[in-house]
């Protein structure tokens, strides 16, 4: 498979989902009518438990990759959150991109801590939880 023929599976897949919220939508149910699905593998043998294990391993890495893509909410929220660090003593913010070697403040050497600033608007400020 090459980029283009990707691209037209998920050009395809596109268009049935928009379908499917349209017959949703105009015969008001609660539920898409229609939703695309996408088959990556598919095999068949006899039932032979080390020939099932050869199968698995072959398919073991599209797995891997296929558990590992975000979302659209999740890419959303990576991009409404930034990772900063913190000094504990003197509060200062210090963007990770600038995160210095070690994990104390080299203003005044206390203890540097990781969180996560959250957007609002087009300002950050620091998450709650």
């Amino acid at each position: 498979m090459d980029n283009e023929s990707i691209n037209e599976i998920f050009f395809i897949v596109d268009k049935i989902r928009e379908d499917g919220l349209n017959l949703k939508k105009s015969r008001g149910t609660s539920h898409p009518i229609e939703t695309p699905r996408i088959e990556l593998t598919g095999t068949s043998f006899e039932n032979d438990d080390e020939m099932f294990r050869q199968k698995l391993n072959a398919i073991k890495l599209i797995f891997e990759a296929c558990i590992n893509i975000k979302t659209k909410t999740e890419l959303n929220k990576m991009h409404k959150e930034k990772i900063v660090v913190i000094c504990e003593k003197c509060k200062e913010i210090i963007p990770e991109s600038q995160y210095p070697p070690g994990t104390f403040c080299q203003k005044c050497g206390s203890l540097l801590k990781r969180t996560k600033m959250k957007k609002i608007d087009e300002s950050y400020h620091l998450r709650s939880d």
